[in-house]
């Protein structure tokens, strides 16, 4: 008897293309799942990330804010106008410090400032400090400079020590005047430029806090302090390296 053969036919080839074509739409649709489940994890994380420094940064501002009342308190307590005065510089450094957080907070950036509003709103407050005290006019010009968060400190630091030395020393007895502040960039450097139209400046500039901390922030920012005596008035020009 003549063994009985099988009538089925062998496996087409033509069906191996769809085979792979089945397993590699599967495989796409499960790397496909697994890469928007891990964008969506990675979203949530930056969400939250987002709420934490919001939250920080409040705090931060809080605590600054905090810190300016009590100063204000025991300027107002204190009779000795010499701590009056050291009080007042105080304060004014933390409101420099304050203002950073402040454009933080309507920056999409948490970590980069545009130096033009920054230091508007720098000059801006220590023109209303002096408003009825002092007639001092304050002109501003800053170009759109964007730096980081720590440079910006420092420059706004900077603006804040120069122009308070013009408002102590440059304009003796009630003297009018104005002051010119001019922020600028140039090659890889940030020039900031403070000029009053005062009784003059020496050379060599007084060994006060403020000048040592200006020299002290320069030096941090890889810088350089130029003072320049005018027919009328006096010009510091600080060159700091930009993103140093």
């Amino acid at each position: 008897m003549l063994p009985r053969t099988s009538s089925r036919a062998p496996p087409s080839s033509a069906a191996i293309p769809l085979v792979l074509f089945v397993l590699t739409g599967i495989c796409i649709a499960a790397v496909t799942e697994l890469l928007r489940h891990t964008l969506q994890k990675l979203a949530e994380a930056n969400r939250y990330s987002e709420v934490l420094l919001q939250e920080r940064a409040h705090r931060t501002r809080n605590d600054l804010a905090t810190i300016v009342s009590v100063l204000r308190l025991q300027a107002r307590s204190a009779t000795d106008p010499a701590v009056q005065a050291a009080i007042a510089s105080a304060v004014s450094r933390v409101d420099v410090v304050a203002k950073v957080h402040d454009r933080l907070r309507d920056t999409a950036d948490s970590n980069r400032i545009d130096l033009a509003a920054y230091i508007e709103a720098l000059c801006g407050s220590l023109a209303n400090f002096h408003r009825g005290v002092r007639t001092i006019s304050i002109g501003v010009h800053c170009e759109n400079i964007e730096v980081r968060s720590s440079q910006a400190a420092s420059i706004g630091l900077i603006v804040n020590e120069l122009v308070t030395n013009c408002f102590k020393y440059a304009f003796p007895e009630g003297r009018r005047g104005a002051v010119e502040v001019d922020v600028r960039a140039k090659d890889d450097s940030i020039l900031v430029t403070v000029q009053d139209n005062g009784v003059g400046c020496p050379l060599e500039g007084k060994s006060g806090l403020g000048t040592r901390l200006i020299s002290l922030l320069a030096s941090q920012m890889k810088g350089a302090v130029t003072r320049r005596p005018l027919s009328e008035g006096c010009e510091v020009q600080v060159s700091l390296a930009r993103d140093a």
